[in-house]
């Protein structure tokens, strides 16, 4: 939600992808996200790809757009690729309340 609240007041596209739906394209995967940026690229406002369980694979870098990667395991992310972040973001597991709040505007919407 963060991402995409981050895309649309950046006035960006918005894309999601996860690490994870990667691995089962095997070969084809690197044909694949090459495609993906490829498409980003062509975005005429930029675009804000959002890649879940990004330790699972890391694409390679291009310009004109912003890349936000999650992962609920940072320690396993090289440092090469922490260099390269301008900026990171830690969300804490929220509270009772807070839970209920995002259940709220969750079922709200």
């Amino acid at each position: 939600m963060a991402a995409k609240r981050l895309a649309r007041t950046s006035g960006l596209d918005y894309a999601i992808m996860s690490g994870g739906d990667v691995a089962p394209l095997e070969g084809k995967a690197v044909t694949q996200l090459h495609q993906a940026f490829d498409w980003a690229e062509r975005s005429s406002k930029g675009l804000l790809l959002f890649i879940d369980e990004a330790d699972a694979f890391l694409g390679r870098r291009s310009k004109d757009f912003m890349v936000v990667i999650a992962t609920n395991r940072p320690g396993d992310l090289d440092d090469a690729v922490l260099d390269r972040m301008d900026e990171a973001l830690e969300f804490a597991l929220p509270r009772e309340e807070e839970r209920l709040q995002l259940l709220r505007l969750y079922l709200d919407k």
